[in-house]
């Protein structure tokens, strides 16, 4: 999709004997869309108990219609504008069985990532090698 343009999209309903294709039945609007364009810090520890600051636009300014999970664990929700999600991260209690994920949800909505995710990153020592 072209950054900044709106589209109409084709609704295709699959059945067993035959596909039905509507054209142009919804239209995809980008400004209606909700973007990440900052993590901030980008990892942590598993341990959890950070604060994760997500930049972007068109969040919603409701907090509990905002969700945010981060390999399959809930960052809870602590305040939202429409452009900043703040949220703390759970305890990660083993590494995901299918690599990394980071989901934001707006109203319901899956929200465009255009930045790298967060990462859960555990070090094996706090003090660096001399």
């Amino acid at each position: 999709m072209t950054s900044g343009v709106d589209k109409q999209c084709n609704v295709v309903v699959k059945a067993p004997t035959t596909d039905i294709t509507i054209s142009n039945a919804v239209t995809y609007s980008h400004a209606a869309t909700s973007t990440i364009t900052g993590i901030s810090p980008s990892f942590a520890s598993s341990a959890g108990g950070d604060t994760v600051t997500i930049t972007g636009t068109n969040f919603g300014t409701v907090t509990s219609d905002i969700t945010v999970t981060i390999d399959g664990v809930v960052c809870s929700v602590s305040s939202t504008t429409a452009t900043q999600i703040q949220c703390v991260t759970g305890y990660r209690a083993s590494a995901p069985a299918s690599g990394n994920s980071f989901v934001v949800t707006s109203q319901g909505n899956a929200v465009l990532l255009t930045v790298p995710p967060f990462l859960y990153i555990d070090r094996w020592s706090q003090s660096p090698w001399l």
